[in-house]
């Protein structure tokens, strides 16, 4: 799934006197990027659909965003506590090893590693959050983990690799 064209670029304007420009419709946002390029057609429409409201539907729904993500992330949470006790129990025993049972053991390090990557790209999104609202357009996070771990879908490869050396 591709979020971003990748032939489109992002642009940045220079002012007169060597500052980057700000935003062409809001003040006091120096050193704006135009990132309108970059999105797909989809992409568009859902950001024009969100902005176009009033400023309180907007920030009901990026509320409502931020408390789906809470959920979200307590769910991976309580999967991730449970995965854990499951490969234990298929280590520990050592009546429970047959093939069978070993596809399931590979499947669940395969969960494990994915619930555990998106628990630490969502707990590093939520860091860059909230330092960005502290600290206006600063973040202190400028390494993001998300730059580093491109594709969550890594459990996907995982448990292919761990299913075919059986």
């Amino acid at each position: 799934m591709i979020y971003f064209p990748p032939k489109e670029f992002a642009s940045r304007q220079c002012d007169k006197d060597g500052q980057w420009m700000g935003h062409p419709e809001k003040e006091n946002i120096n050193g704006w990027s135009n990132y309108s390029a970059c999105f797909t057609k989809e992409i568009k429409l859902l950001l024009d659909k969100l902005y176009t409201s009033s400023e309180s539907d907007v920030q009901r729904k990026i509320q409502i965003a931020k408390e789906t993500r809470v959920i979200e992330m307590t769910g991976l949470s309580i999967s991730l506590i449970f995965l854990f006790i499951s490969i234990f129990i298929f280590i520990y025993f050592g009546s429970l090893r047959n093939k069978r049972t070993q596809v399931h053991k590979n499947l669940f390090f395969a969960m494990f590693a994915q619930v555990f990557v998106r628990l630490i790209l969502y707990t590093d999104q939520w860091l860059s959050r909230e330092s960005i609202d502290n600290a206006i357009n600063k973040s202190s996070h400028p390494y993001s983990i998300e730059n580093v771990v491109s594709n969550t879908n890594f459990s996907t490869y995982t448990s292919c690799v761990l299913t075919s050396l059986e």
